[in-house]
């Protein structure tokens, strides 16, 4: 019993930090978009 328990803790606790990384730039008001990843070339 002890072991599905401790299994559930920690994949409780991965879940909540899935959902803090991806929750967090948007609480933050951070840009969660990066020019890198929409693909627009760097001009200098």
């Amino acid at each position: 019993m002890r072991d599905i328990a401790g299994t559930a803790t920690l994949l409780a606790s991965i879940a909540i930090v899935i959902v803090v990384v991806l929750l967090a730039p948007k609480g933050f008001g951070l840009e969660t978009t990066h020019p890198i990843v929409q693909g627009d070339p760097l001009e200098q």
